[in-house]
């Protein structure tokens, strides 16, 4: 097990600490969808799926599994469901790399989850091995090469050590170059990237609206730390 397993447990289990007026979430909820686009008849796999908000309205279409260490994230995805697609929804409480998955996807959403796995390689591996041949995979990363990614970076480990007793967890540091190399290692390949600002610290405090509008401004400019990349399985059977 992931030795950051029980205390990302112990953080996300508090739902609203994470969810309450956090503007990131819609945001890459649309841009994971500009990315995808239309799908139909797929199964898909939404590791760490947090509460399904950038998952769910694919379950109208297509076969989903959403995953996840929170057993209090995975209570709000069941509420989320409509009940006439539930049977298309699986809800699995677990670690990534621990889980056992009978078969293969044709998507799997990694938002947010190399940020707390000691070692994002076995990530890409392990998705690699669980992708269709052509299937797609979107991870989501703090590029720590970026001016902005490594301050946050260094605020993140300095608010650790300050708030333990809280039970915040410090992102891993990850740069997009070593998602990149990983990726390579084990047969996935670049096909687009979308980078957007992230939320500064203390920005919750100054509203919804406000964040929102600062988080579009950056998206439309390309800039920030915040990446989404789509991989794709290239050769295999």
């Amino acid at each position: 097990m992931d030795v950051h397993t029980a205390d990302v447990k112990v953080h996300f289990d508090t739902t609203a600490t994470y969810l309450k007026d956090n503007a990131i979430i819609p945001l890459r909820k649309r841009l994971v969808r500009e990315i995808l686009g239309d799908l139909r008849g797929l199964r898909i796999l939404d590791a760490g799926c947090g509460d399904g908000s950038i998952s769910v309205a694919f379950v109208k279409h297509n076969h989903v599994t959403f995953l996840d260490i929170s057993t209090g994230m995975l209570n709000e995805v069941a509420k989320a469901v409509p009940v006439e697609h539930s049977s298309r929804a699986e809800l699995i409480q677990g670690n990534f790399l621990e889980s056992h998955f009978p078969q293969q996807f044709d998507i799997i959403l990694c938002i947010g989850i190399l940020a707390y796995i000691e070692n994002p390689d076995r990530v890409l591996h392990r998705v690699a091995k669980l992708l269709k041949p052509r299937g797609r995979s979107i991870f989501q990363i703090t590029d720590a090469a970026t001016l902005i990614g490594r301050g946050l970076h260094r605020y993140a480990r300095c608010r650790q050590s300050i708030a333990a007793s809280l039970n915040y967890v410090a992102p891993t540091r990850i740069t997009r170059q070593e998602v990149l190399v990983a990726a390579s290692q084990c047969g996935l390949a670049l096909v687009r990237e979308e980078r957007y600002p992230p939320t500064l610290p203390g920005m919750r405090y100054l509203g919804q609206t406000v964040c929102s509008s600062f988080l579009e401004w950056g998206n439309r400019r390309q800039l920030g730390c915040e990446l989404l990349m789509e991989l794709q399985r290239v050769g295999g059977q």
